[in-house]
């Protein structure tokens, strides 16, 4: 089973034109599900441009893909 992981932080919020920290409601910049079908397409088109993209079997890019995203810290 195809099943990579990648790790990464993200904040939760951002900064305003004039430098203040403007939190992100319900603790998430982007909603999961949304984030999900972002990051799929984001990443395949980025791994396109690479020789490893015929590596990944096709079904891979047509399955439903889960970002796991929850507030840290």
């Amino acid at each position: 089973m195809y099943h990579p992981h990648v790790h990464y932080i993200i904040p939760g919020g951002g900064l305003s034109t004039d430098d203040k920290w403007l939190p992100t409601k319900n603790n998430f910049f982007v909603p999961v599900k949304a984030l999900s079908i972002i990051f799929r397409a984001k990443f395949r088109d980025e791994l396109k441009k690479t020789s490893l993209f015929n590596a990944v079997p096709a079904e891979t890019w047509r399955e439903n893909w889960v970002v796991h995203s929850k507030p840290v810290g």
